[in-house]
């Protein structure tokens, strides 16, 4: 029975990974282990947290320059075939394996965010696009994980929920915690404090600012871009960093994050920031920013036309009626989060809605 760690944002997963790989060799020095994730920055960064305790001829790095996603809940049911193949001995029927050797397979990682990139609406269509750790999870012996924290469950239970968040501020993680984890996540993040005349509460860093403007599209509405977005992420910025010495520490343009569901609009930002001399500022897509965090982030929705939703529904594109792509947009910042979007659109999602209620709520 495969053992299933659920991890949500800034809980951990790869320090819980490495120390699991840790404890086995420390109890059973001549255990085989194999650990695979599947991309080349996340597989090196294992390797580097592994190398202090391993000597060269206990730990084999492998490369694949095919590797493309982070953690099991991107990898498609094929791709995460191959490494189990390996593990997973072949039974001829009615053959027994012996019980010392049948392998332990562990599966780490978040189905609340972002699954396969799959553009085939054939592949879609068969759910390929559902990662292998979602559909186990929804399997009835894991069902009963939901709602459980880690010092609820049996010591025998095939899963482990992983519910202490070592990355954003409690306001920050107050909304992805109740919209998508059952309030069970635990602020524990030991961080800075940003300091901006823009908050309109200092004690709850996280802002939403709405807007009108249209977006716009270059390529047969292949990608969108928003001009006036574009220009509120700026003054927000430049806003920012004005007040950056009464940050704690001092706030660095390289510390601020910006992210937007579609490629021209990033591209659009780079070139605008460029020209602000404010080329520090890191720019990328939702995708782009899975697994990564900053003192600051700062959201472009984009969407602002509702005749072009059911289009984005279709194809799986944009931040609205899309809740992983959002939960993983949300949950990046660690002492800042500002949205900019329009709130009239984005209040037709039920996930956006609770989350603009709870900034109402809070007059942020």
């Amino acid at each position: 029975v495969p053992h299933l760690i659920g991890g949500p944002p800034g809980t951990g997963k790869t320090r819980t990974v490495v120390e699991a790989v840790l404890q086995i060799l420390r109890v059973q020095p001549e255990a085989f282990i194999l650990l695979c994730a599947p991309s080349n920055p996340a597989t090196d960064t294992l390797a580097q947290r592994l190398q202090p305790n391993l000597t060269p001829s206990q730990m084999l790095r492998l490369n694949d320059q095919n590797r493309t996603f982070a953690e099991a809940a991107q990898g498609s049911e094929p791709e995460l075939l191959i490494p189990i193949s390996v593990i997973v001995p072949h039974v001829p029927d009615k053959e027994i394996v012996p019980k010392p050797f049948l392998p332990q397979l562990v599966l780490c990682g978040d189905p609340n965010q972002l699954g396969p990139i799959v553009t085939s609406e054939e592949a879609r269509t068969g759910e390929l696009d559902v990662s292998l750790l979602e559909r186990l999870f929804e399997r009835p012996l894991y069902t009963a994980k939901k709602g459980n924290s880690l010092t609820l469950m049996p010591s025998l239970a095939p899963y482990t929920n992983l519910v202490k968040n070592y990355r954003s501020h409690p306001a920050i993680l107050m909304p992805p915690s109740a919209i998508f984890y059952n309030d069970t996540l635990q602020p524990f993040a030991k961080n800075g404090t940003v300091v901006w005349s823009g908050l309109p509460n200092p004690k709850l860093p996280l802002k939403v600012i709405g807007t009108d403007s249209l977006e716009e599209s270059n390529d047969e509405r292949a990608t969108w871009y928003n001009p006036g977005e574009i220009e509120k992420v700026v003054e927000v910025i430049k806003s920012l960093l004005k007040d950056a010495h009464l940050c704690r520490p001092v706030l660095h343009p390289e510390q601020i994050g910006v992210m937007a569901p579609w490629r021209e609009q990033v591209w659009k930002l780079r070139e605008k920031l460029r020209k602000e001399k404010l080329n520090a500022v890191d720019v990328g897509t939702v995708e782009d920013y899975q697994g990564r965090e900053s003192r600051v982030v700062i959201i472009s929705c984009v969407r602002s036309q509702e005749r072009f939703l059911d289009e984005d529904i279709r194809k799986g594109l944009g931040l609205i009626y899309e809740r992983k792509r959002m939960n993983v947009a949300i949950t990046r910042a660690k002492e800042l989060l500002v949205v900019v979007g329009n709130g009239a659109l984005l209040q037709r999602d039920p996930y956006w809605k609770s989350f603009l209620q709870f900034s109402v709520r809070n007059k942020l």
